[in-house]
């Protein structure tokens, strides 16, 4: 038998039912209302809170909500979700044409080929090359790779907030924005068991074209090199002229 008092939801505190992720160094209104939004959406989980009772005796049943629930409800930026993986992704792959030649030779073969068409111009999103956007299949594609998911969560956790810098002031709304997808969504972004088996069966057959003819494997990795050597130069070019 149930108490005849009415039936109240009792509120949880913001610090027991957070994001997991850890919270930024500099608090902004988009992250306080992030909190207090996951505050909400755990009350309303609770049995009791499916009721409203104004009486012992009359019990109404609240209506449910048509549609999704949005993801992000106080994100003030309604950036797109593309437009965050571009500006990530981008910075990530900047950074690994500078340290690939660091980490080449810890690399197994099938990590060197993956990072070698990654980082050459065909692994960038662009018309004609394999992918034309920064969407889900290339974004399955990257974190299919456990050396990409090493790696860029390494990335992140020492410089995502420094990087973050470069493009909006700390501490701002659209940096909180663009830091609780990278956190949260990118941090942990999963690839269905189906999509890593495609691209392990598509990357064992070029391993077995490797294996019957090795020069393939040095052509890749004079073009790569070249490639590299290539960016940095004019890169200083660039700042020797400014």
């Amino acid at each position: 038998m149930e108490s005849e008092e009415s039936l109240i939801a009792v509120p949880i505190p913001v610090s027991e039912i957070g994001p997991s992720v850890p919270s930024p160094a500099y608090p902004s209104n988009y992250w306080v209302n992030w909190q207090i939004h996951n505050s909400l959406m755990n009350i309303q989980s609770l049995p009791e809170s499916k009721y409203v009772t104004s009486s012992d005796d009359d019990i109404v049943k609240l209506p449910k909500k048509r549609g999704r629930r949005p993801l992000r409800p106080f994100d003030p930026i309604k950036k797109k979700t593309e437009e965050k993986d571009k500006y990530w992704l981008r910075s990530f792959r900047s950074f690994m044409k500078f340290n690939y030649p660091k980490i080449e030779h810890t690399l197994s073969t099938q990590d060197k080929v993956f990072l070698q068409e990654y980082l050459s111009p065909r692994g960038k999103p662009d018309k004609g090359n394999k992918f034309l956007s920064y969407g889900k299949k290339y974004k399955d594609y990257l974190f299919s790779h456990q050396i990409f998911v090493d790696q860029y969560r390494e990335w992140f956790k020492s410089y995502g907030q420094a990087e973050l810098s470069k493009k909006c002031k700390v501490g701002s709304d659209l940096w909180f924005v663009y830091y609780d997808y990278a956190s949260k969504d990118l941090f942990s972004y999963s690839v269905s068991k189906k999509t890593e088996d495609e691209h392990k069966e598509s990357e064992d057959l070029l391993l077995a074209k490797l294996e019957e003819n090795p020069m393939m494997q040095v052509i890749g990795y004079y073009y790569i090199t070249a490639f590299l050597r290539f960016f940095e130069n004019n890169n200083a070019n660039k700042n020797n002229s400014s």
